[in-house]
């Protein structure tokens, strides 16, 4: 059984303007670019940097029909109306789920 993977473009949070690929889903659920980083004690110049984690964010999937009738996977926490889609696309360069 073959396994379709899409592109998702991220808008809005830290991840804003990334393209993520995979099987198709509803939510997606991302980790910062910079997700795991070493971080050099406060208080002790001799011990070990401690390892930092952020949380994970889950995001909402929405289906966008684009100006050019294809249809693009958005992943927001926002309302879409924050941002000019059409032109987050072009500029990303996302592939559509068509």
């Amino acid at each position: 059984m073959k396994v379709n993977h899409v592109d998702y473009l991220v808008l809005g949070g830290a991840n804003h303007g990334e393209i993520y690929n995979g099987e198709r889903r509803e939510t997606l659920t991302l980790r910062s670019r910079e997700a795991i980083r070493s971080l050099p004690p406060f208080c002790a110049p001799v011990s070990e940097a401690m390892t930092v984690i952020p949380p994970a964010v889950t995001y909402k999937v929405h289906e966008h029909q684009g100006l050019d009738g294809k249809r693009y996977l958005i992943a927001t926490n926002q309302p879409l109306t924050d941002f000019d889609i059409d032109n987050e696309i072009r500029k990303a360069g996302i592939a559509p789920t068509d």
